[in-house]
């Protein structure tokens, strides 16, 4: 699917879920949280699409979240109801987690437009209902089978995308240092291009026809797949549109010619869609909820294309 499209399709059914959860409604699974609420003691704000939300942590001097294109860096938990943790990823996992906000690029949808409650250092719980959040989907394994879940977000970190384009201009450099790349091409949109072979240096005009292999990699390394033979025609969108920086990327290729590649996501699938968990994302794809591309590519990661043009 088209990225455009999918992101038009995730703001579709966000909206309707809007629509369809008005604040006076009581549902069964209103109840079940706010018996949940009760029982702890804790005093929690009801969303217009039903999802139930409380500060966890505060930290009045951090920055607000703004509300829509701030770049979210955070680590979560997610348990259901009877207290079981069915995922999480916390700073021994790794670096945190990027989303950006008011761009349907987050799942479970619901939770989009809620991040403007908190601030840089908060770490905020949101009780999701089925209806806001997981659906139907069967994976959650929650211990009653509502598929209620209680969300605790860790916010430690709060950036635009100016920001994000500068940390990984200094990743590219770093990488075309750390592996003596010699000669390297920068362009103005942050695309790197190194020659491996040479080819005939014949100009590349749009309507030519390319075939070409290539392989696919993070930068920080791992293949994440790759082709022995594909035909495009240059400019055209065929057989299938093609990233920003990979359609530019095949202009600099003569007959004959290998060249690596360096796209920074701002030339490739930007915010792409933060999936938490993310062991639902194949069962998200399948269902023809997000693309396929977001089971390898998350949020904000820099493509390496290592591309050889046979004719």
């Amino acid at each position: 699917m088209h990225k455009n499209l999918w992101i038009a399709l995730l703001f579709v059914v966000a909206f309707g879920a809007c629509k369809k959860d008005e604040p006076s409604v009581t549902t069964d699974q209103d109840l079940l949280i706010s018996n949940w609420l009760e029982e702890r003691n804790l005093t929690a704000t009801r969303a217009e699409n039903g999802i139930y939300y409380y500060r966890i942590e505060e930290n009045a001097a951090g920055d607000q979240v703004g509300q829509g294109g701030d770049v979210l860096a955070f680590y979560y938990q997610l348990f259901d109801l009877e207290e079981n943790l069915l995922a999480g990823f916390q700073r021994s996992d790794g670096d945190s987690l990027l989303a950006k906000t008011g761009a349907s690029a987050f799942f479970p949808i619901g939770l989009d437009g809620l991040f403007s409650v908190m601030r840089e250092g908060e770490k905020y719980a949101f009780l999701i209902p089925a209806s806001a959040g997981y659906g139907e989907v069967a994976s959650l394994n929650t211990s009653d089978g509502s598929n209620v879940v209680r969300l605790e977000v860790q916010l430690v970190g709060l950036f635009s995308e100016s920001d994000i384009d500068a940390i990984e201009s200094n990743r590219i450099q770093t990488f075309i240092a750390e592996n003596d790349l010699d000669s390297v091409e920068i362009f103005g949109s942050g695309i790197a291009y190194q020659d491996l072979i040479l080819g005939n240096e014949e100009p590349v005009q749009n309507g030519v026809t390319l075939v070409v292999s290539y392989s696919l990699s993070h930068l920080d390394g791992g293949i994440i797949f790759s082709n022995e033979s594909i035909t495009y025609v240059l400019g055209s969108g065929f057989p299938s549109p093609l990233i920003p920086g990979l359609e530019f990327g095949l202009s600099l290729l003569s007959p004959g010619e290998r060249g690596l590649i360096i796209i920074p996501s701002s030339q490739a699938y930007r915010e792409s869609a933060q999936i938490i968990p993310s062991s639902i994302v194949q069962e998200l794809i399948e269902s023809g909820i997000v693309p396929a591309y977001v089971a390898d590519i998350t949020p904000y990661k820099t493509l390496v294309f290592d591309v050889t043009r046979n004719q």
